[in-house]
């Protein structure tokens, strides 16, 4: 649970964060930009998350948790500092920006309604 938490809080501040570095989506703005172009700030969007996601994994490996020791409990040890699965969770799931312009890029570009 402490992981969790710790991973939970670190994720949400990250994707803020990420929301606040590449703005919010406008689609009048996004009418003005070529497809592949969308499909280029998708992926740098994408690729920044990992970098992120990548960093706060080896930052909670070194966060001490005050249960250590405790009944031979070993922090190191705990499979979910490796997995990442609940933190690419949280982070993609605040990531409203990326979201809306993933939404616009399909239901207008890719699959036009006419």
């Amino acid at each position: 649970m402490y992981i969790t938490f710790v991973l939970s809080t670190i994720a949400i501040t990250m994707s803020i964060l990420i929301d606040k570095i590449f703005g919010k989506f406008d689609e009048k703005e996004a009418k003005k930009k070529s497809t592949i172009r969308i499909i280029g700030e998708i992926y740098l969007q994408l690729g920044v998350i990992s970098v992120f996601g990548y960093i706060i994994r080896n930052v909670m490996e070194v966060i001490p948790s005050p249960f250590d020791g405790i009944a031979g409990f070993d922090h190191r040890r705990v499979k979910e500092l490796s997995g990442g699965l609940i933190l690419s969770f949280m982070i993609y799931y605040y990531q409203y920006n990326l979201r809306a312009k993933i939404e616009y890029l399909f239901n207008n570009r890719i699959f036009e309604k006419k």
